[in-house]
C-alpha cells in the first residue's frame, strides 16, 4: 500500500478527543497529515444521511487516506473520500450502525478497516468478506492523568462518571445517605459533564477511591445490544489508580491477562461497598497492578505495530517506511 496519509480528526469536544490520542501517535511516527475541512457537524450528518460520500476509483488510484471516525465513516471522510481510498478506523460501531457501515464500505470500495470493537469487526467481515476487518483494542495515552494519593488518603468514596447504571446508582444513593459517604455523580439532568475540563476530570479521578464501571451493553442495551467492548473509561481509572467496581469487558481481560474490576454484587452492594471502604488499604496492591497493566497495554502507541503491519508500513527511527 503506497502514499498513505492521515486525515486528522476535526475537534468536536472540549474534552480530550477519544480519537486524538491515536491521531497524535500516527503523526509522531511520521505519517503525513491532511487537515480536515471546517464543516459544521449538522452538514456532516446530512452528508451521512443522504449517502452522497463515495469513492471515485479513477481519481483515487494510489492515494490512501486513514480516516478516524465514530459509527461509520461518511461524515468524517467527506469530501476527501471522492478522491482517496479511505482506510477507516472506527469507534462506537454499535449494531444499529452495522447496515450503514456495510453500505458505506461498498460505496467507498473499502479494502481494509480497523475497529475498536471486536464483535463489530467480526460481523462486518462475515458480511463483506472482501474487506479485511482488524480489531484493535481501544486505547488511551496516559498524558495528563495522575496516579494520585494512596486510596486511603482520597476524599471521594464513590464516583459515577457519565452514564449511570440505575440498578446500582439507586442503591448507591441510599447507601451514601445511610453511611454518610462521599458520592459524586451528575445530579442535574441538564448537566452534560460532572467535570467541566479535562484537568478537573484528571483531578477528580485521582481523588477517588471507588469508580463504578460498566460496559454500555449493560447500561444502555438499546444502543449496544450484546456488544461488550473495552472503552477508555477503564484506562482512565487504571491510570488514576482508582478501584473499579462493576463489570470488566472480556476484551480488557483478554488483553491484560486478568480481571482488573471487582464484580459488583448488586443485591449485596451496601455490605460490599462498606467492606471495601473499611478495608481500603488491602486494595492498594490491586490498583497499583492495574496502573502497571495500563502503562503496558493501554497506550495507543502499543497499537501502532498492528496498524502498520496491515498497512504495509515499517517503523524505523521514529519514521515510517513503505515495505517494498
Amino acid at each position: 500500500m503506497e502514499n498513505i496519509k492521515l486525515l486528522y480528526p476535526f475537534s468536536n469536544s472540549q474534552y480530550q478527543s477519544f480519537m486524538q490520542g491515536l491521531a497524535d501517535e500516527l503523526v509522531e511516527s511520521g505519517i503525513p497529515v491532511v487537515a480536515p475541512k471546517s464543516i459544521p457537524m449538522g452538514i456532516r450528518l446530512m452528508v451521512a444521511k443522504l449517502e452522497i460520500s463515495r469513492c471515485f476509483q479513477y481519481f483515487s488510484r494510489g492515494k490512501n487516506l486513514i480516516v478516524l471516525c465514530g459509527g461509520y465513516p461518511d461524515y468524517a471522510a467527506f469530501p476527501f473520500a471522492y478522491t482517496n481510498n479511505i482506510i477507516p478506523i472506527i469507534w462506537d460501531s454499535w449494531p444499529k450502525y452495522w447496515d450503514r457501515i456495510l453500505d458505506s464500505f461498498k460505496r467507498h470500495n473499502v479494502k481494509l478497516a480497523f475497529f475498536t470493537q471486536s464483535q463489530s469487526a467480526k460481523y462486518i467481515h462475515e458480511n463483506l468478506p472482501q474487506v479485511e476487518c482488524v480489531y484493535i483494542p481501544e486505547g488511551l495515552n496516559s498524558t495528563g492523568y495522575k496516579k494520585g494519593k494512596k486510596l486511603k488518603d482520597r476524599n471521594i468514596d464513590v464516583l459515577e462518571l457519565g452514564r449511570l447504571y440505575e440498578p446500582v446508582h439507586c442503591k448507591l444513593e441510599k447507601i451514601a445517605l445511610t453511611l454518610n459517604i462521599s458520592h459524586q455523580f451528575i445530579k442535574d439532568v441538564t448537566q452534560k459533564r460532572l467535570f467541566d475540563t479535562f484537568e478537573d476530570l484528571a483531578e477528580g479521578l485521582a481523588d477517588s477511591k471507588i469508580v463504578i464501571n460498566y460496559p454500555r451493553c449493560i447500561t444502555h442495551p438499546e444502543m449496544a445490544g450484546e456488544v461488550e467492548t473495552l472503552t477508555q473509561r477503564y484506562w482512565e481509572c487504571m491510570y488514576s489508580r482508582c478501584l473499579m467496581l462493576g463489570h470488566a469487558p472480556n476484551e480488557l481481560i483478554s488483553l491484560i491477562g486478568y480481571n482488573p474490576v471487582i464484580e459488583c454484587e448488586i443485591n449485596n452492594i451496601q455490605d460490599q461497598v462498606l467492606h471495601i471502604l473499611n478495608n481500603i488499604d488491602s486494595y492498594q496492591k490491586m490498583v497499583d497492578e492495574n496502573y502497571e497493566a495500563a502503562m503496558n497495554f493501554g497506550s495507543w502507541k502499543s497499537r501502532l505495530s498492528t496498524i502498520y503491519e496491515k498497512l504495509g508500513i515499517r517503523l524505523t527511527d521514529n519514521d515510517y517506511r513503505i515495505i517494498e
